[in-house]
């Protein structure tokens, strides 16, 4: 399976990293190269997971080999230019995205903008100003959208935990916790919803460049006419 092509200037030392988008339990975790599996992303350990790309005749377009990979699975590679003999995170200039192995359009699961959370950076920590209300009895998916915290260049890797902070009884259902295609939203199913219950989630989400943020929103449960 191939990554690129990608149209730049020539001379570069590009390659890329390679993230799981679902389905399954590897969602939102980077190929490790040198260990041939999908791992969590920790920043410390970039130069296991570049894929080089190789130019073509001195013509500004890079390709690559991505590894033998599962059909029916989507994957997303981020790519950077390499200032320096190894990868870094902090030196390396973050170039494009690219889908792998399938079209990532809203059957992989882009939210409604009614059910997803902005999330900005304030005093108290990443919060959204935001609240979601939704009916008792709903079932489905959604999102926050991190895309005015994130460091340029960077996206959401993974998200490692979604937790309700106050407990509520009956427990709310909180499972499928992915990061979505265009690495700027986390996703995650929300079930067992009580009429009344006002549910204050902490939403714990991994980055490309290592970093871990929660953010914290809330959602109410509410009857309405």
């Amino acid at each position: 399976m191939e990554i690129g092509a990608v149209a730049d200037s020539s001379g570069l030392n590009l390659y890329a990293l390679l993230f799981h988008m679902g389905p399954g339990d590897e969602a939102g975790k980077v190929y490790d190269v040198a260990n041939a599996e999908w791992v969590t992303y920790v920043d410390a350990d970039r130069d296991d997971y570049d894929i080089a790309m190789s130019e073509l005749d001195g013509s500004g377009i890079y390709t690559a080999q991505a590894p033998n990979l599962p059909t029916g699975k989507f994957y997303r590679a981020l790519v950077y230019d390499k200032d320096g003999a190894a990868p870094s995170s902090a030196n390396d200039t973050y170039k494009t995205a690219l889908n792998v192995g399938g079209n990532l359009t809203a059957s992989a699961g882009v939210v409604d903008e009614s059910r997803t959370w902005p999330i900005e950076k304030t005093s108290a920590g990443f919060r959204s100003p935001k609240t979601i209300t939704l009916q008792p009895g709903f079932a489905g998916t959604l999102a926050v959208d991190l895309s005015r915290v994130l460091n340029p260049g960077t996206g959401v890797a993974s998200v490692d935990s979604v937790t309700d902070e106050e407990s509520q009884t009956p427990a709310i259902g909180l499972t499928n916790l992915v990061a979505s295609g265009d690495r700027r939203h986390a996703r995650f199913d929300v079930s067992n919803l009580s009429d009344g219950n006002s549910y204050r989630l902490k939403v714990m989400v991994g980055t490309t460049d290592g970093q871990t943020l929660p953010c914290d929103v809330l959602l109410v449960c509410e009857e309405t006419p």
